[in-house]
């Protein structure tokens, strides 16, 4: 990982550096867009004396487009694709803060940002506009930042906010960022930037993230204290306020909270946590002064912080959404085909009311769906006389063995219908849901499907059908841990009930004994914690 991250960060930083820049940047930013973001990071990159970042977020509203939301898409959005430390400031006059920034500092030396666009003249000329007073300033340096413009711009882009067109207006943003969360802060009637913020549930947060950092090998055992500050208004109030500091004597973190995004708050923890790193390996040494200028080795720890810690953070929220987004394609998947089977079934049904032995109303779809294919071979059996809405136990749901094709056998007493229609329809998606997870954890000839990696279970599966098993073995198989999971969990989003009701309805009906049952159970908590599944 270290040596990953190094390549990746190289570009920007420089071992060498003497002399420590502070880059100011600013604007309306209404809305920030891909073009403000570049001009940060060709800066950084051509420019290695810079070690951090100020941006002034400009007050004037723009088509609807508010300080508060550019702020927040900076804040949220954009900080974790600056490779150097970012603080965002709310400002009525961005210009005017830059100078005073600099009257106010005059030990630190200035780089004043200004993007200019290769493809437009105007923008050379509203540099030197803007900047005529820069002169007074020895401090400050002028330093224009040129990038390709490509229609690149944040009138282009409120136009086709304007519009309506979220497709087109996906062109003006970074493809790291998540579109659909900053169209929806854009097009927000209001903003309220604390709205759940007071409830933020910090332990289980970082708790998850100091999980994920031992098992990528951190050393931060034994694990440090957390101390929260949610009352310091001056400190909340003071640009140069604290945000988190390590105590290595104690091995204690404290955070202060108060008017801060979680995200923010956690990528602190994460900062701190790397100094406990460095600290439980015995590398924090005999440190004397909190000024990186004045100490080469506090310098490269708090690099290598800034570094592992922002790409731990990283890593770590990906963890959690790519879960949420690789299940959550299969959503759309799974409503297509139990509508098509469902429809079939039931057409089928109101067209023939002879409700003859063992009829069999069979269909067979074809799926071909971002870039998955298989075949889906599914049957409705009408007996009369049974006693409930049944899965027929010998060929009643299976994927085959190359991944390719699974097929559905449900069995019900023609007289449950058409009342049992819903139960049916339910039943339908859960199992479908449940046999597409089985077909990723196998690889067809013709299939294309994302393969989730699992030992090979056909020798125990043999063994539980001879009875040499225990029938409950079979649900502590980890291929049927994940696929009842994920249908389950399906299946309570649209009846909208609990996701753990409906796991405790489907065990009940199981031949298990409570101890079973538990010991079931202990399992799939376990495993639906790590698929980011709600808690059981």
């Amino acid at each position: 990982m270290d040596s990953l991250v190094n390549d990746l960060i190289k570009p920007y930083l420089s071992e060498n550096t003497q002399q420590k820049v502070t880059a100011l940047f600013g604007g309306g930013f209404k809305p920030p867009t891909l073009g403000h973001l570049k001009v940060i990071l060709e800066a950084i990159k051509n420019n290695p004396e810079i070690n951090n970042i100020i941006v002034f977020v400009g007050g004037k509203e723009r088509d609807g487009i508010t300080q508060d939301k550019s702020f927040k898409i900076w804040e949220e959005h954009y900080k974790d694709l600056i490779p150097l430390p970012t603080t965002f400031i709310k400002s009525s006059a961005p210009v005017g803060d830059i100078y005073r920034q600099a009257k106010n500092n005059p030990e630190e030396e200035f780089y004043w940002l200004i993007g200019a666009r290769e493809e437009r003249e105007d923008d050379l000329k509203d540099i030197s506009s803007r900047s005529k007073s820069i002169s007074k300033y020895p401090n400050l340096y002028l330093k224009p930042i040129t990038t390709s413009d490509g229609g690149m711009s944040g009138t282009n882009a409120r136009k086709a906010l304007q519009m309506g067109d979220k497709e087109g207006f996906k062109f003006y943003l970074p493809i790291e960022v998540d579109h659909d969360a900053i169209w929806n802060i854009l097009t927000s009637d209001n903003l309220n930037e604390n709205i759940g913020f007071d409830n933020f549930d910090y332990p289980k947060h970082l708790k998850s993230l100091t999980e994920f950092m031992l098992d990528v090998g951190l050393e931060i055992n034994p694990l440090p204290s957390v101390k929260f500050i949610n009352d310091d208004v001056d400190n909340a109030n003071n640009f140069f306020g604290k945000t988190a500091y390590y105590d290595p004597n104690s091995h204690r973190i404290t955070l202060y909270t108060l008017n801060r995004h979680p995200k923010d708050v956690m990528r602190s923890f994460a900062h701190e946590m790397i100094h406990h790193h460095q600290n439980c390996q015995n590398r924090l040494g005999n440190i004397t002064t909190t000024n990186t200028t004045e100490d080469s080795h506090l310098e490269d720890l708090e690099k290598e912080a800034y570094q592992k810690g922002n790409i731990c953070f990283r890593n770590w929220t990906d963890t959690i959404t790519e879960n949420i987004i690789k299940e959550g394609k299969y959503d759309k998947m799974v409503n297509v085909i139990s509508s098509r089977i469902f429809q079939k079934w039931k057409n089928e049904f109101n067209l023939d009311d002879s409700f003859e032995d063992n009829k069999e109303i069979a269909y067979h779809l074809q799926v071909d769906h971002q870039g998955m294919k298989f075949d889906v071979e599914a049957i409705l059996t009408l007996i009369p006389g049974l006693d409930d809405l049944q899965v027929e136990e010998t060929t009643g749901a299976g994927t085959d063995e190359q991944g390719d094709f699974f097929n559905i056998h449900f069995l019900i007493d023609p007289e449950w219908l058409p009342k049992s229609w819903e139960e049916v329809s339910m039943l339908l998606k859960d199992t479908i849901r449940h046999e597409i997870e089985h077909l990723t954890h196998n690889i067809g000839a013709k299939s294309n499907i994302p393969i989730k990696s699992m030992m090979d279970d056909s020798l125990i599966r043999t063994m539980i059908r001879a009875g040499i098993l225990p029938q409950s073995r079979y649900l502590k198989l980890d291929k049927e841990i994940d696929a009842n999971l994920q249908g389950h969990y399906f299946r309570a989003k649209k009846e909208k009930k609990p996701f753990k009701d409906v796991v405790n309805s489907y065990l009940d009906a199981k031949d298990l004994s409570p101890e079973e049952k538990e010991e079931i159970l202990d399992l799939w908590r376990k495993r639906a914690k790590q698929l980011s599944l709600p808690k059981l």
